[in-house]
């Protein structure tokens, strides 16, 4: 967390977290990324499954942890 306005009648604490939202989407394009290999080489079940799935839940994920706090 992070000042972003101090006055004497206001403090701003704001809180990005950049780290854990490029590591979730590192971990969706992995995991979409195996899913359409394994849909092109034939599984087409498992494939499909696995990116929707593993884009479903990662995209669930990101907006869940991924978001900007601001504390007035």
């Amino acid at each position: 967390m992070k000042i972003t306005h101090n006055a004497p009648d206001l403090l701003i604490i704001d809180s990005k977290p950049w780290p854990v939202g490029i590591i979730l989407v590192g971990m969706v394009l992995v995991v979409v990324g195996y899913g359409l290999e394994t849909f092109l080489n034939g599984d087409t079940f498992t494939g499909l499954m696995t990116v929707l799935l593993g884009g479903g839940i990662g995209g669930l994920f990101i907006a869940i942890f991924v978001r900007r706090n601001q504390l007035v």
